[in-house]
């Protein structure tokens, strides 16, 4: 990005304001992502290009985030209601939730927690309430977990019930940070396997050989193969 300030860092700092070129990006994102799912990546790199420009003006903060889900989802809901949408804000919302799901995974963009006294409170809470459900887990998975709470309901007795209840909470929690845990080893492995691949595709296509291809194929089909034997 050029070193002449933009729309956005010459914005007031108490509103901030996209300027017409991120608008219309921000516009074109929510476009293409409601009109097909084949678009859908283009679709939040385009949008993770607009967040890149407002963190490179040193103003990404929640508020700014705000602005952007907000103008996004205004106009995904007015595709979705051309796209003949029940609930044009709930589809435009639903696909949001999509979108920052992978600017968080690909990207590494998340949304900046709030300043405001009641945001810090609630976030503070959550963090004691997850402490205190991972102290109570004593270790165990959520898979043994989910063993204890259905033997707990098994039991049919209000304090069994009243058990199984309390471990369902704490089940989720774990399940939830186990979860992050793998998605947090799968994308440095991911992208690893995504760039190996594009080399032997690209390596592929300079010896133009449709039998090396094909070699590549059966290699591939057979791999898939073994491991699927494996896992039953």
């Amino acid at each position: 990005m050029s070193n002449v300030p933009s729309v956005v860092a010459d914005a007031v700092a108490s509103v901030f304001v996209l300027s017409a070129e991120l608008s219309e990006r921000v516009a074109v994102s929510a476009e293409m992502a409601m009109d097909s799912a084949f678009d859908f990546r283009k679709s939040c790199d385009s949008i993770a290009s607009v967040f890149g420009a407002v963190k490179a003006d040193g103003v990404l903060d929640f508020d700014s985030w705000e602005v952007v889900r907000k103008k996004w989802e205004a106009v995904a809901s007015v595709r979705a209601r051309d796209n003949g949408a029940i609930d044009p804000d709930g589809a435009a919302n639903d696909r949001w939730q999509d979108v920052s799901k992978f600017l968080r995974e690909f990207h590494g963009l998340t949304k900046p927690k709030s300043a405001k006294p009641e945001s810090v409170e609630k976030a503070a809470k959550r963090a004691a309430e997850k402490d205190k459900a991972l102290a109570q887990a004593q270790g165990r998975s959520a898979a043994e977990l989910q063993t204890e709470v259905l033997a707990a309901y098994g039991l049919g007795t209000p304090d069994g019930v009243a058990h199984a209840k309390a471990l369902e909470k704490v089940q989720k929690v774990v399940a939830v940070v186990e979860k992050d845990a793998v998605d947090a080893q799968m994308k440095p492995l991911v992208n690893a396997a995504n760039d190996q691949h594009k080399k032997v595709m690209e390596y592929l296509k300079g010896k133009n050989d449709p039998k090396l291809v094909g070699d590549y194929v059966v290699l591939l089909k057979r791999t898939v193969e073994a491991w699927e034997s494996l896992g039953k």
